[in-house]
């Protein structure tokens, strides 16, 4: 069956937001289009064939058109991707892209993108992208408006905070570690699979927390309206993997992407927010980001830590090794 409308897809969305606009223009939700379709959840990563078909006959477009919006996401391995929330509303999406969205009088919208537990820019305006929580996919003089619990627009009379060119290098680097690019010469590591192994095994320790220290990803913490809260792992907890983000806030996430830069980064490639967040480069003791983390996982959490050593690679191990000897020495 043919749907009465089907807006076209915007360059550069998601196959789950184009899919949520076509069906909040024919007036459904999107789990009874996802019934009627026959299908479940939109998935960016690794939609089924039949699902992309279905969606073109439905929209009336040619399949190849359909297929290239899951083709951007199709870079994003498995376990690498975000949960959909029940609702069909993504992660997140860029204000920028919204603002600019409703001032042209179009839909709004969300990139492919946004479905990377490790990415939280917009690959168009490289901002902080905004999660979509609180926010509904509104029908207001026939364009499609993300808008929030107060009737608020994504975008409107809203500063776009900035991230740190760091940060989004290593969305670049894990982009090209994917496709088998070596990083360049400001990471410690530089073989091509080097960011995702070491990102596996670290993602777990710098959300762990010992007592009452933070984890160590909340040193980088740049919101400072809305309390101080992220989520955190006891050391007991921990678990290798980048599953351990799914689902998980974009502000938990940048923080993660941001402790990450710090241990595998070179540290005169860290300049800026960065840097100052641990202030080794200027500390008496030169402590370095590895003992830092070190201190924030505890004697549990430095235990399984050395025992996933042989699981980094060498330049990252070394660091790491170097770290918990010298906290052993310190702590006992």
């Amino acid at each position: 069956m043919r749907l009465p409308i089907a807006p076209r897809p915007i360059e550069g969305e998601g196959l789950s937001s184009w899919t949520a606009r076509l069906a909040a223009h024919n007036f459904v939700d999107p789990t009874a289009f996802w019934s009627w379709l026959d299908v479940g959840a939109i998935d960016d990563v690794a939609p089924l064939l039949t699902t992309i078909g279905q969606l073109a006959e439905a929209a009336g477009l040619p399949i190849t058109e359909i297929a290239a919006l899951a083709a951007r996401g199709g870079s994003l391995r498995p376990g690498w991707s975000l949960n959909a929330h029940d609702h069909g509303l993504r992660e997140a999406a860029c204000p920028s892209c919204c603002r600019d969205a409703a001032d042209a009088g179009r839909d709004q919208w969300w990139p492919a993108e946004s479905q990377a537990v490790m990415w939280v820019s917009c690959p168009i305006h490289r901002c902080v992208l905004a999660g979509l929580d609180l926010f509904n996919l509104t029908l207001e003089a026939g364009r499609l408006r993300l808008v929030d619990e107060e009737g608020r627009s994504l975008g409107a009379g809203r500063t776009i905070p900035a991230l740190d060119r760091r940060l989004l290098d290593l969305e670049s680097a894990i982009a090209d570690a994917m496709t088998g690019e070596a990083p360049n010469v400001s990471w410690r590591e530089r073989s091509a699979p080097g960011p995702l192994r070491s990102i596996t095994v670290l993602t777990g320790y710098v959300l762990a927390r010992e007592r009452q220290r933070p984890p160590f990803a909340q040193l980088f913490d740049t919101d400072r309206t809305s309390g101080s809260h992220m989520f955190a792992l006891d050391p007991e907890e921990l678990a290798n993997g980048v599953a351990i983000l799914q689902g998980r806030s974009v502000r938990t996430r940048r923080n993660v992407l941001a402790a990450l830069v710090s241990l595998l980064s070179k540290p005169a490639a860290l300049t800026g927010e960065l840097a100052e967040a641990l202030q080794w480069r200027t500390a008496p003791d030169h402590r370095g980001p590895f003992r830092v983390l070190a201190d924030h996982i505890g004697e549990f959490g430095r235990s399984r830590l050395r025992a996933d050593l042989a699981r980094l690679p060498t330049a990252i191990a070394e660091s790491a090794e170097t770290a918990l000897d010298r906290a052993t020495a310190e702590l006992g």
